[in-house]
């Protein structure tokens, strides 16, 4: 027995219940140093740790492990100490690895302490154990942030090495030599992973990703969940009912204070929509399958137009009878002449009055300007006028339709769906009134969708309810009893 539980056994009365208290008292301080030998993981983490692929994903909910369970991994490998049921990746020599979080400190609030403890109150209480800590070195800059750590590889007497490193220094921080595992700890930019997995490849290494996907279906999460080849990509999606320590009660104090699609995704650990959301509502209240409206009501179409990024049209009809505005189709095509867009626009929408993207009114491409050749191409007798591109005014007034149940969109629309799952404000951004602006990046259906429903109301007045859909060419058989 050392002098320290010594020392707690002779403070001891004779009293047994001191003597198990003071023992109580030395086991706590002993296991603070012992948390990778006592993680247990629960049968979904289990599932994760056993594989043995290049690139493994835990699609989580906050507070299920997934940043617990990585750090065991990453120690597994920096150590070499893998337990007697590992069936995953394995390394027979100190490595040289990676850990990537969003920021510097976040770095330090959360891959750090989960690694080393607290630094200044509680070193070594970590996942790394305490005796195989060789060194470790500070980021120059940021206050109380490891940057580099070496740990003993026991099976060897090796040193690995462990950088911290954050998605905030980019992809040029992220180019260098091989690395056998990289860690990334919450979504990064999709260049960031991309730069990650290349240093990866050439010594057969591994990426291991956990993230809660409050970003909603990006192009990084939309990889990493549908990639179909499993021997190159596995996920594992675990949420707050796959892990027993979280009780109803720490589920319900959680979900306190968050919009719906919030809760989905710290809930269940899947995308669905994107934090800061400028339309926060949920699919089944704004989604209806296709029917068939009245050919008297009336309708507009929206048009979002450029030269070679896409261009976007919105079909909105206005249900006269329910005063609900329905979005019922869309176009989208990119790097085409504007007749393509102009004859698949009458082919698919018929004659509406058109509302397109006031933009359109700069001159380009020989002093043209795309609106002219819009007009141009529709012909005389078509309504094509400049859309009302007041931004915040616009968004709110789609919001308000969407939650009092007047605006709706038929579920066939999925470009306009998956652009709305995206579609957020941007922190930085705003304008002259001071007003928050929509993040510009993916956004075309969204403005086209806005421009039409800024004059739905015009549309009703001006056409009268009077102004149908041009009838599509279709072959009508000499004999409708046979056929042809």
């Amino acid at each position: 027995m050392n002098q320290r539980a010594s020392a707690f056994l002779d403070q001891a009365t004779q009293d047994p219940r001191d003597e198990f208290l003071a023992l109580v008292a030395e086991k706590a301080r002993r296991d603070k140093f012992k948390k990778y030998e006592l993680y247990s993981p629960y049968p979904k983490q289990a599932e994760w740790l056993g594989w043995a692929v290049p690139i493994k994903a835990i699609f989580g909910g906050n507070r299920i492990g997934k940043t617990y369970t990585a750090a065991y991994e990453m120690v597994c490998h920096l150590t070499g100490l893998y337990p007697i049921w590992w069936t995953g990746k394995r390394f027979f020599h100190a490595i040289e690895a990676w850990s990537v979080a969003v920021t510097a400190e976040s770095s330090r609030e959360i891959i750090q302490k989960e690694l080393l403890g607290d630094i200044k109150s509680a070193f070594g209480t970590g996942m790394i154990p305490k005796d195989l800590i060789v060194d470790y070195s500070m980021r120059q800059g940021v206050s109380d942030t490891v940057d580099t750590i070496w740990v003993r590889h026991v099976p060897t007497g090796g040193v690995s090495i462990l950088s911290l490193k954050s998605n905030e220094q980019g992809r040029e921080k992220m180019q260098g030599t091989a690395k056998h595992v990289i860690w990334i700890d919450e979504e990064c930019d999709h260049d960031v992973f991309t730069e990650c997995r290349l240093r990866t490849m050439t010594v057969q290494g591994i990426m291991i990703v956990t993230f809660t996907p409050l970003k909603g279906l990006t192009s990084l999460a939309k990889f990493l969940l549908h990639e179909p080849d499993a021997t190159v990509v596995r996920r594992v999606i675990i949420g707050w009912d796959d892990v027993p320590h979280l009780t109803e009660e720490d589920k319900r104090r959680m979900s306190v204070g968050l919009l719906p699609h919030e809760v989905e995704a710290r809930r269940t650990g899947l995308p669905t929509m994107a934090t800061g959301l400028i339309y926060p509502f949920l699919a089944k209240d704004i989604l209806v399958r296709p029917f068939d409206l009245e050919y008297h009501h009336p309708g507009i179409i929206g048009l979002d137009v450029a030269w070679t990024a896409p261009t976007a049209g919105a079909l909105l009809r206005y249900d006269t009878s329910s005063r609900v505005t329905y979005l019922v189709g869309e176009h989208y095509l990119e790097r085409q002449p504007t007749s393509v867009h102009v004859s698949g626009l009458k082919r698919k929408f018929g004659r509406y009055p058109v509302r397109i993207d006031p933009n359109a009114n700069r001159k380009e491409r020989d002093g043209e300007t795309i609106i002219k050749e819009y007009k141009d191409e529709f012909g005389d007798g078509w309504e094509v006028r400049n859309a009302n591109n007041r931004v915040h005014a616009g968004i709110t007034k789609l919001y308000n339709a969407m939650a009092e149940g007047r605006f709706k969109v038929f579920n066939t629309c999925h470009h306009w769906i998956e652009e709305w799952q995206n579609y957020v404000w941007d922190g930085n951004e705003r304008n002259s009134e001071g007003n928050p602006q929509p993040r510009k990046k993916d956004d075309h259906m969204q403005d086209a969708t806005r421009y039409a429903y800024q004059d739905i109301e015009e549309a009703q007045i001006e056409n009268g309810g009077r102004l149908y859909r041009h009838p599509l060419q279709t072959w009508t058989p000499l004999d409708p009893n046979t056929g042809y």
